[in-house]
């Protein structure tokens, strides 16, 4: 015999699909979490199908982002075959039956199908190194790129706001700018504050001398005066 089990996979929990044989299904589909205990219950199923068939059964399943690896590398470290399908391949198919329901355990039952009827080939066993790896790349490549958008909205707004402020501290997200602007968001807040406070919260914020201090002061009285005349005019 030549079991199968095709699963349909979603985050958290999994629909599975059996066939001992081609056209011979054990049983109807079943779901399973992706808890210790819900792996574990699988592959008690596993070991059911290798009970009947004296085969261990392929398992079939969508690339699904990153939702399935953990699935994939728990499987594989038991030593079953995992066939990662891209999901054109099923979508292609399923254009061609006629009769279109699209509900878990019928994809599930989907994949299973599709190994009697393609040419499939197994997913090769990564290093779960490998996987982290690759999952923390493209972690750190989002949060970078938030974080680039993040600054472009933050200076966009402060453009509008307090467009001449952009240029007082040299980089507009030190510690210093980001401090001073936090307690002094307007032009109008800098002007109705008290110079030699204004003076105390930036020599507190960093490491230079009293007098680098009161000419940044200075220059951010400037820039908040002429900033209102640019919103005035």
């Amino acid at each position: 015999m030549n079991p199968v089990v095709g699963i349909d996979v979603s985050k958290g929990e999994s629909e599975g699909f059996i066939f001992l044989e081609r056209n011979i299904p054990l049983g109807k589909s079943f779901r399973f979490l992706h808890t210790h205990e819900g792996i574990h219950n699988f592959t008690l199923k596993l070991q059911e199908v290798y009970a009947l068939t004296g085969r261990k059964p392929v398992i079939v399943l969508e690339s699904t982002g990153h939702y399935h690896l953990g699935l994939v590398a728990a499987l594989q470290k038991q030593a079953y075959q995992v066939i990662v399908l891209n999901p054109l391949i099923p979508q292609r198919a399923r254009k061609s039956k006629l009769r279109k329901v699209k509900t878990d355990a019928e994809d599930a039952k989907h994949l299973a199908e599709l190994f009697y009827k393609e040419e499939l080939k197994t997913t090769p066993l990564k290093q779960s190194e490998q996987i982290e790896l690759r999952f923390l790349s493209r972690q750190h490549e989002m949060i970078t790129h938030a974080y680039v958008q993040a600054q472009l909205n933050f200076q966009s707004i402060l453009d509008q706001l307090f467009p001449l402020y952009t240029n007082l501290f040299g980089q507009l997200f030190s510690k210093t700018a980001l401090q001073v602007l936090r307690k002094y968001s307007t032009p109008e807040q800098v002007l109705l504050s008290d110079i030699e406070e204004i003076t105390r919260t930036i020599s507190s914020s960093c490491n230079r001398s009293n007098s680098w201090a009161i000419k940044k002061t200075e220059a951010l009285v400037t820039a908040a005066k002429n900033s209102l005349m640019d919103r005035l005019f």
